[in-house]
Parts: structure tokens; C-alpha cells; sequence
């Protein structure tokens, strides 16, 4: 679906252009910004979004070149919590430590029943443990 679809279709008669400027505007570094941004360690993101819409998002809050690899469901055609999602990430478990890492207990769960570490990121994480 193209952006003038999506837009047409959730506001109807509205512009198109001035809809999405006002969402842009909406657009902030999450709770966890600065704790992504502290760490050393690799990070891979997996989101449930469209490319076209992430990656300038990624680069306007300096996060582009914070992840090795981004994974997106538009690209995998598959979203989370899906097993489909969560292949990638199981194929990289082959050769290294991961800790997935998400605000949605649905996630978290997925990711735990496909046998990858996973910790919910809620107001008790303990970051120090995940970087460990």
C-alpha cells in the first residue's frame, strides 16, 4: 500500500501531505534511547514497520549507524511475534550471545517460546545485566 493509499484510506478527504508532517512532528527518541546508545555491544533491530518509513526516522535520531543489521517486516514479510520474524535471529544464536530485547510481552514471550534469551523492557529492566 503506498503512503497516499494508506492515508486515503484512514482520513478520507484529508491531506495527505499535512497529515504526515503532523505525524513526523509526533516522532521522539524512545524511553530507551540513551541506553542503546551507552552500550558497545553489537545491536540488530528487528521492527514491525515499513523501510520507508523506519530508516529516515533511524537517521533523523542518529540511530542508522547504531545497529548492524535492521530487520524490518515489510522486508520480511513476516512480523512479530511470528516464528517467520524471529528466524533471522535465531540463525545469528548459531554463533553469538543474543539478548532480544522489547516492549511488547506478546514479543518477549514469542521470542522466549523460540528458545531466544528475551527480558521485557519495562520501567524495571536492569540494563547492566543485559550488557553483561
Amino acid at each position: 500500500m503506498s503512503d497516499q493509499q494508506m492515508w486515503s484510506t484512514l482520513a478520507p478527504g484529508a491531506d495527505s501531505l499535512r497529515l504526515r508532517e503532523e505525524l513526523e512532528a509526533r516522532y521522539a527518541p524512545g524511553p530507551y534511547y540513551h541506553h542503546l546508545m551507552a552500550t558497545h555491544h553489537p545491536c540488530w533491530l528487528l521492527s514491525n514497520h515499513r523501510k520507508q518509513w523506519l530508516t529516515p526516522r533511524l537517521e533523523r535520531f542518529g540511530l542508522a549507524s547504531r545497529f548492524e543489521k535492521v530487520l524490518v517486516s515489510d522486508e520480511l514479510q513476516a512480523a512479530k511475534p511470528s516464528l517467520e520474524s524471529f528466524k533471522p535471529v535465531i540463525e545469528i544464536m548459531r554463533s553469538n550471545r543474543v539478548t532480544f530485547v522489547d516492549d511488547n510481552v506478546q514479543n518477549v514471550d514469542a521470542a522466549r517460546r523460540f528458545g531466544v534469551d528475551a527480558v521485557l523492557a519495562d520501567e524495571g529492566i536492569d540494563w547492566s545485566a543485559i550488557a553483561a
